[in-house]
């Protein structure tokens, strides 16, 4: 099952139509309300939205975008570096 609200477009991609064409030459970009309601459907039958395609036409292959939420990232710090003094602290002698 899909995320549909997260998808943004889906790109289909037909397959070659004889001597002199290439895959890919071929494709169209379904954009926004009209790739979730595919979506939908892709869910509603209980099947992939790659296979939804294949069953009624030529579809060489199916590309699906989505919107990926990006996780906010800190401030990147570099590691505090300790001074040369602290560093060359003399152990404590044995009593």
């Amino acid at each position: 099952m899909y995320k549909c609200d997260d998808i943004k477009k889906i790109t289909i991609i037909y397959s070659s139509s004889g001597p002199g064409s290439y895959a890919g030459e071929k494709f169209k970009i379904i954009q926004s309300e009209s790739a979730r309601a595919i979506c939908r459907e892709a869910n509603r039958l209980g099947i992939s939205i790659e296979k939804l395609f294949k069953e009624r036409e030529d579809v060489e292959s199916v590309v699906i975008n989505r919107d990926v939420s990006v996780i906010p990232q800190k401030t990147a710090h570099p590691p505090e570096k300790k001074s040369n003094a602290e560093e060359e602290k003399p152990s404590p002698a044995p009593s």
